[in-house]
């Protein structure tokens, strides 16, 4: 687009231009509403001081805007961020002289509402970003849990405060790992792992809370995660499916599983934490919440279906007590490997003709990126019926992560290189694309959206 020479830059932010110069230079940077971005421009700056300061950004701002997604939106996303800013004039001469802020704003504001949503909550990340030279650093679940435990210290003793420090720490977390992938700077196995990660620490954290509030010890009390967490592979806004074990006496962490999911689910005016589900447990939610090592692995010998075991692949200690989480992993090895290859092609393969069966029968064949044709289930699904079926003879292949195991069959011979490249490939672009649909509102959204212009 042509840029606003300093005369029209002034005269623009003051609303001095005619509507067809106004149109000619704005029409020009992808606006739907070209008056409507220029009130916006105008409302920016409504100071002299500020006006001449943003006047030196507008050229660079527009070109900017030109290449987003949706100016409009980020455009009003802006200027909020302008009035929120605690001294806007000297937030606009850093835009000013750090060019790389704006395009990072933009990117920000263009490819996440949610994330935008938390820097105009809070204006003071906004330095931190900027500033942050650890910004795409790759933290563990142990540096995570180190930073959960220095915001609950603050309120030692205060259950309800502790949680909410952690509530924010969640989400600052959330706005950096979401820039960082926005930005280009993590790839989707960095991005899965550390939200993966920080979901590790802060159930840690909302365990040592739980235990605090029910004076119950978590010795003897395991947190097992499934799905996506237990596979460090986790989503924006993502559930996170969890199974509770005990060593024995499971009765006695009843309380403590409660006060858990409690603690990581409850809604305040400091957000939540994390959707929890349960219902991967024997016999369903209609079971205890807290089931025994012995009581568990005589469901899974007796009564438990093969999509069942499948789900075992992914199942890892999360929180809790090491040793029982070290004994559940022993016997889950001893009891879900060496399947009939060909029972658990059938189980797989019905399972998910059922699947495709229910979205067609809502309307939803379309641009289901998880659990359509050809979607992101298929590519787990291959994953876990070869390791199912050859796992007990082939611990090598045995993996949590699709991509992990995907490599690894590949290298034990069960996919052909080509078969291997193909779905890791799809497998990255379709995980890719889920998370942009996540990230923008922080909702469990699947489907590709059918509008034009948000498609």
């Amino acid at each position: 687009m042509a840029q606003p020479t300093p005369s029209q830059s002034h005269a623009l932010l003051q609303g001095q231009l005619t509507a067809p110069e106004t149109e000619a230079l704005l029409s020009q940077g992808g606006f739907a509403d070209w008056c409507a971005a220029e009130r916006c421009l105008v409302r920016l700056a409504d100071d002299a001081q500020s006006r001449e300061v943003l006047a030196d950004l507008l050229p660079h701002l527009l070109t900017t805007l030109y290449g987003a997604a949706n100016p409009d939106r980020v455009l009003v996303d802006l200027e909020r961020f302008a009035h929120g800013a605690v001294d806007r004039l000297a937030t606009f001469e850093y835009l000013v002289s750090n060019p790389r802020a704006i395009e990072i704003l933009v990117t920000l504001f263009a490819g996440s509402q949610f994330l935008a949503e938390i820097l105009l909550c809070n204006p003071e990340y906004f330095e931190r970003l900027m500033g942050l030279r650890g910004l795409a650093q790759h933290k563990s679940t142990e540096e995570f849990y180190a930073e959960a435990q220095v915001v609950c210290s603050g309120a030692r003793g205060q259950p309800a405060l502790q949680l909410d420090a952690l509530r924010r720490l969640q989400r600052w977390e959330l706005l950096r790992i979401g820039a960082c992938d926005l930005l280009g700077l993590f790839d989707l196995q960095a991005v899965t792992a550390q939200l993966s990660n920080l979901a590790d620490s802060l159930a840690q954290a909302c365990l040592m809370i739980a235990s605090f509030q029910t004076e119950i010890d978590p010795t003897g009390f395991a947190v097992i995660a499934m799905g996506k967490l237990g596979g460090q592979e986790l989503n924006y806004s993502s559930d996170i499916d969890l199974l509770f074990l005990a060593q024995s006496d499971a009765h006695t962490y009843r309380r403590l599983g409660e006060r858990l999911i409690d603690g990581l689910s409850r809604l305040t005016a400091e957000g939540f934490l994390y959707r929890v589900d349960m219902r991967l447990r024997p016999w369903g939610q209609a079971s205890p919440l807290v089931t025994s090592l012995d009581g568990y692995f005589a469901y899974l010998e007796k009564h438990a279906r093969l999509w069942e075991k499948q789900a075992l692949l992914k199942a890892r200690l999360v929180a809790g007590d090491r040793s029982v989480g070290e004994a559940f992993s022993s016997r889950i090895e001893q009891s879900v490997y060496g399947a009939a290859a060909g029972a658990v092609r059938a189980s797989a393969h019905a399972m998910k003709q059922r699947i495709e069966a229910h979205l067609r029968e809502r309307g939803r064949d379309w641009g289901e990126v998880k659990l359509g044709a050809g979607s992101i289930r298929d590519v787990e699904f291959v994953v876990q019926v070869l390791q199912l079926a050859h796992g007990g003879e082939q611990p090598d292949i045995r993996s949590r992560n699709t991509l992990d195991g995907l490599d690894r069959l590949a290298f034990n011979g069960q996919l052909s290189p080509e078969d291997a490249r193909a779905l890791s490939d799809g497998y990255v672009f379709l995980r890719t694309v889920e998370h942009h649909l996540q990230m923008m509102h922080y909702r469990q959204s699947h489907s590709l959206p059918t509008d034009d212009e948000a498609l």
